[in-house]
């Protein structure tokens, strides 16, 4: 009998399964990729060609779900050398998160954004905006993706070394750094 009771509230809640993406007939969840989307905005070209030239075209056009904070304008690389690691790491992985952050997750208790690079960057409002680290989001935030959310920012942000990174950095410390690293088994 307790069976037969629930019936009616299993079959109005069997809906099709479209119709939690479909609200007044407008579609919520874009058709577009996120590479597809970053592919689309001139302002963002010379990301895109950081993004191109180390393989993660591919990553942001796949079905793991990611958020970019994509720098319109130029990319500055000075200090940071050729080296492909440095470059992934301090650049591109520094604006990439695992998982959609809407500008919401910044005003509901989630100041901190945990980047591909294990940074923790915060996410804020301010006043009427949104900061990402020390960086306005521009007008253009909060865009949906198949595989994540977008958001533009009006310039680069900029990778902070921690003490360990740091070591690395300064040839002054060259000492202490081979002392440290020999106990260092990665």
């Amino acid at each position: 009998i307790v069976l037969w009771s629930l019936f009616p509230m299993v079959w109005v809640g069997c809906t099709d399964w479209d119709d939690h993406y479909d609200v007044d007939g407008q579609l919520v969840v874009s058709d577009k990729t996120l590479w597809e989307e970053i592919d689309s905005k001139p302002e963002l070209n010379e990301f895109k060609k950081f993004l191109e030239q180390y393989g993660y075209k591919e990553i942001l056009n796949g079905s793991q779900m990611y958020t970019v904070f994509a720098p319109q304008g130029q990319i500055d690389t000075t200090g940071i050398g050729a080296s492909e690691e440095k470059v992934k790491t301090e650049v591109i992985e520094n604006h990439i998160a695992r998982f959609a952050h809407s500008a919401n997750s910044a005003v509901n208790n989630k100041p901190y954004v945990l980047m591909l690079n294990s940074k923790p960057i915060s996410f804020t409002q301010n006043g009427d905006g949104y900061l990402f680290g020390d960086q306005k989001l521009t007008a253009t935030y909060n865009i949906r993706a198949k595989n994540g959310v977008l958001h533009i920012i009006e310039g680069q942000q900029m990778f902070f070394h921690n003490i360990w990174e740091y070591l690395t950095t300064d040839s002054r410390f060259d000492s202490i750094r081979n002392y440290l690293y020999s106990f260092n088994d990665t």
